[in-house]
């Protein structure tokens, strides 16, 4: 078993440098091994400007996908038109709600049953506005009534 070992090793280091050997003796003529500076430049120290000739068209580094959610209602229409310039903000389309009558008919409950509320409170004031004992005796029964209640 170690000899195979040693074997195999020895023959892999022979045929490394036989091949190296090969690639340096005939290679070498199209790659030369030693390159010799001939004319020295001094170094500037300058600004470097990236200028793109261009005649008023923009197009843009990455392209940007946009989606719409579905879960805010189904599509309603586009609110810009192609080609027209949009800034970061600038709404894109429109949403139509699912539920819009649903919706629509919560609040005009709600707003009813407000308007309910508030015409009875009013009732309750001008009914504690009206109700002004006359004397101390009356107001005294009034709050006896009130307690026993």
């Amino acid at each position: 078993m170690k000899w195979k070992l040693i074997t195999t090793l020895a023959l892999s280091i022979s045929i490394f440098l036989s091949v190296n050997i090969v690639l340096i003796f005939k290679g070498g003529k199209d790659i030369s091994r030693v390159n010799y500076i001939t004319k020295w430049i001094s170094v500037k120290e300058q600004d470097l400007l990236e200028i793109i000739p261009s005649v008023d068209v923009f197009i843009p580094k990455e392209e940007q996908h946009i989606y719409y959610n579905s879960s805010n209602g189904s599509f309603d229409r586009f609110l810009v038109q192609k080609g027209e310039s949009v800034e970061p903000g600038t709404e894109l389309f429109q949403y139509s709600p699912n539920e819009l009558n649903a919706t629509r008919e919560s609040y005009q409950a709600e707003i009813d049953r407000l308007r309910k509320e508030i015409t009875s409170i009013d009732q309750h004031i001008s009914e504690m506005t009206r109700i002004k004992p006359s004397s101390k005796k009356a107001s005294w029964k009034m709050k006896s009534k009130n307690i026993k209640i």
